[in-house]
């Protein structure tokens, strides 16, 4: 154990996850409804989306044990580029 742990609560609330979907749902309508537009049937688009969660779930979860493995020798890196990508996304909405 290195000299700082964090101490992480692995459970989401459901007032967290409302602000997810309040914030992303209205940026996925636009491009959706661009694709449908020039042709895109209803399934197409929801496999697209599906694969777009499955990818954010596989890559959250791969992201959650290289932080578990490797939280002692690098987190401080990791919290850096974490709050700059962010801040970047913050800046672009």
């Amino acid at each position: 154990m290195g000299p700082v742990r964090h101490v992480v609560d692995h459970s989401l609330s459901a007032s967290f996850l409302a602000a997810v979907l309040v914030s992303n749902i209205p940026q996925a309508i636009a491009p959706s409804a661009d694709l449908a537009a020039n042709g895109w049937g209803a399934r197409k688009l929801g496999t697209l989306w599906l694969l777009v969660v499955v990818a954010c779930g596989v890559a959250a979860a791969l992201g959650f044990l290289l932080t578990e493995v490797s939280s002692n020798a690098f987190g401080d890196r990791a919290a850096a580029v974490t709050a700059g990508g962010l801040l970047a996304m913050l800046t672009n909405s």
